[in-house]
């Protein structure tokens, strides 16, 4: 095992404190990078200096100048993970940014240590497609390396929020989707659960949205139709209080109106209405789908399918479970890849890669797209179909159970189309429940 870094005393953590298969070798040496001022200057925990100025930030008389100190929330997250992590290299082994930059205990112990500046750790934190594999593979309970990746996006975006520049097109995205244009209420009298389908497969499967709703109102014809943002890209760029403001928003709304549960179909935003802790159940429509959907009879033909889990409900055994049954009682045999279920692969989209790090979201495609080799691909995170769709055969697992395993293989949707797209479906709901919205 490979040697632990060495680290300062241990930080107790500030009471109140609310902050929450070859790749290259890794680099001896990180680009260097300024942060001439700590996240937090009323915050300060253990020092910590930027190894590019200790040989010119001295005086006269030759004494080192003070370093910068570390935010002490920073501080104290990144001592329990260097005290915590085992450098076993299970995540290291999956985990292409790992492999180049080292372990979260590696990461954690250089920054306390002032090996790695913070500015450096926040860059790395940014190349993270917040995919979650990391946590799942951790081998010491309750350590959330992934976590770690996070809380530096979001104390950074604190500190300086033109940090989001790169991704202005994923946040005028969601900016769009939180207007009054481009949401919509259908919540008729007696309702007690919702489809909420999200904002990417509104966009770019409408008829297949509109149809679903169809079929959970066969169900329950008192189901009800919501089309927001969920606010996950805020979430996911470190604007965690942007997001749940949006979240208690929406959830208040819907709870003024009867609504219970809460049914999804995309799992970037189940994952994020989970997160933000909402009185309402949530769901997926998967699992309610697959509980009312009776078994084929023998002899149905099939077709050789391989499920690409979403990483954002990664541990979600139950919805995995509802789509490989839908999938089979659909005409799909399930051929399972390697990185499934728990340990499912990133497909690069995650985090705002694709925006700001292409190069790391390509790695992470290629790694997706080799795994499924010559396989057809069923999808069920419309994310996930909009970044695999230009290069494999992929079906979105609702458009199996609409048409089978015959139905064509998605195509990418254009941005204009699936604003489109939205403000048509926005008008075929306004049809079905009788008003506006």
């Amino acid at each position: 095992m490979r040697n632990k870094p060495e680290s300062p005393g241990r930080v107790n953590p500030p009471s109140g404190d609310a902050s929450s298969e070859a790749f290259p070798a890794r680099a001896p040496s990180h680009r260097v990078l300024t942060y001439p001022t700590p996240l937090h200057p009323e915050q300060t925990g253990p020092a910590q200096t930027n190894p590019a100025q200790s040989n010119s930030d001295t005086s006269a008389s030759g004494a080192a100048a003070a370093p910068a100190p570390l935010p002490k929330a920073l501080a104290a997250l990144a001592q329990d993970m260097t005290d915590r992590c085992k450098l076993c290299k299970m995540c290291e082994k999956e985990c292409p940014l790992i492999k180049e930059q080292g372990m979260p205990g590696e990461l954690a112990a250089r920054l306390l240590a002032g090996d790695l500046s913070v500015e450096q750790a926040v860059e790395i934190a940014f190349r993270c497609s917040l995919c979650g594999l990391c946590t799942q593979l951790c081998t010491v309970r309750g350590l959330d390396p992934g976590g770690f990746f996070r809380t530096l996006r979001e104390q950074a975006v604190r500190r300086d929020p033109a940090r989001l520049k790169p991704y202005k097109r994923l946040l005028a995205y969601e900016r769009t989707g939180l207007t009054r244009a481009f949401s919509f209420y259908g919540l008729p009298p007696g309702v007690r659960r919702v489809f909420f389908p999200g904002c990417v497969l509104s966009g770019s499967r409408p008829e297949t949205t509109l149809r679903t709703l169809y079929r959970l109102r066969e169900q329950d014809s008192r189901t009800g139709f919501v089309m927001h943002c969920c606010a996950r890209p805020s979430l996911t760029l470190g604007r965690r209080e942007f997001f749940l403001e949006q979240c208690r928003t929406l959830f208040k709304r819907l709870e003024q109106s009867g609504v219970q549960e809460i049914l999804t179909a995309c799992p970037q935003c189940s994952s994020a209405l989970q997160e933000a802790g909402p009185s309402l159940a949530v769901r997926t429509v998967y699992e309610v789908l697959a509980g009312h959907d009776p078994e084929p009879g023998p002899g149905m033909e099939r077709v050789k399918t391989a499920v690409h889990d979403p990483c954002a409900l990664r541990g979600e055994r139950s919805m995995h479970a509802g789509v490989r049954t839908l999938l089979w009682n659909h005409g799909c045999s399930v051929s399972e890849m390697r990185h499934a279920h728990h340990k499912a692969l990133c497909c690069g989209e995650g985090g705002g890669l694709a925006l700001a790090h292409p190069e790391q979201a390509e790695i992470w495609l290629q790694m997706r797209l080799q795994e499924a080799k010559d396989r057809e691909l069923a999808v069920y995170c419309a994310g996930c179909l909009e970044r695999l769709a230009p290069h494999a055969p992929v079906r979105h697992v609702l458009d199996i159970v609409l048409d089978g395993p015959e139905a064509e293989p998605a195509r990418p949707v254009s941005g204009p189309q699936a604003y489109r797209n939205r403000r048509h479906l926005k008008e075929e709901a306004a049809k079905l429940y009788g008003t506006k919205g």
